[in-house]
């Protein structure tokens, strides 16, 4: 008996060859999604902090705790909105080198801040039974250029000029409880650090400040000044992934095959 072979009697077994081709590649690209994502560590450049209490008559060094100082600040502070009734609170400001991030591309999966609590020496340091929260800011401009300062003539900003008008606000994720001394902790900074990548905000500063606390409570609490001890304060990036070249390369020769396969016999 002679059998009528019709364009649908080709098309349905060769759909199913496609298929069944297209698997490995398809499992291939499963098991292997993509590299590895990149996990890079950053050490500030330089970290101070600026103090109410760093105005008495005849002091004009205004921002504290730089490389050069003599004798070195062993530890810098972050206080209260207005520590004992002084209007200019204790902020820490972090500087990053733009280069350390130039193998990082325009974004990044995720940024954790890590800080080392110490006693901040005036007996006003957060603790469990009485914490502090502290927040990670952008900045809108470089402290270090425009908080007048001894070290800084060309500055044109006070120290508390320049908190009021350029910090930014605090994404609600960068915010932490502080509850202890002698310990690390974490400030999540994805998306500040983002926006120095994507170039929104060109200005690679971290703004540490207590702004954000609503215990009413006075703080003056100490961290280690990363240029006294090094490894206290560092930034963790971990990159975005790029795709697989094998997973890629297999998905796109099989989506290729089959379209082939299918404007050939169907």
């Amino acid at each position: 008996m002679d059998v009528a072979f019709t364009d649908e009697t080709w098309c349905l077994p060769m759909k199913l060859i496609v298929r069944l081709l297209s698997m490995p590649a398809l499992l291939v690209a499963c098991v292997h999604p993509s590299s590895a994502a990149a996990e890079v560590v950053i050490a500030p450049t330089e970290d101070v902090f600026t103090s109410g209490f760093f105005f008495p008559p005849g002091t004009p060094n205004a921002v504290q705790g730089f490389d050069s100082d003599v004798p070195l600040r062993n530890l810098l502070r972050v206080s209260s909105p207005a520590p004992f009734g002084i209007q200019n609170p204790e902020v820490i400001y972090l500087q990053f080198n733009p280069a350390s991030f130039s193998s990082l591309g325009g974004s990044i999966r995720s940024a954790r801040l890590t800080m080392t609590s110490v006693d901040g020496g005036f007996s006003a340091n957060a603790s469990a039974t009485m914490p502090f929260l502290v927040s990670a800011h952008g900045v809108n401009s470089d402290p270090l250029s425009i908080i007048l300062d001894d070290d800084n003539a060309g500055g044109f900003l006070t120290s508390f000029e320049y908190f009021q008008t350029q910090i930014l606000a605090a994404p609600l994720q960068s915010r932490t409880v502080i509850d202890a001394i002698d310990q690390t902790f974490e400030f999540d900074v994805t998306s500040i650090v983002n926006s120095w990548l994507d170039g929104s905000n060109p200005n690679f500063y971290l703004a540490m400040t207590g702004s954000n606390d609503l215990s009413g409570t006075d703080f003056l609490h100490g961290f280690s000044n990363n240029s006294f001890t090094p490894g206290s304060t560092f930034l963790t990036v971990t990159s975005i992934p790029e795709p697989s070249g094998l997973g890629g390369l297999l998905v796109a020769t099989s989506i290729i095959w089959a379209r082939r396969r299918r404007a050939d016999y169907c």
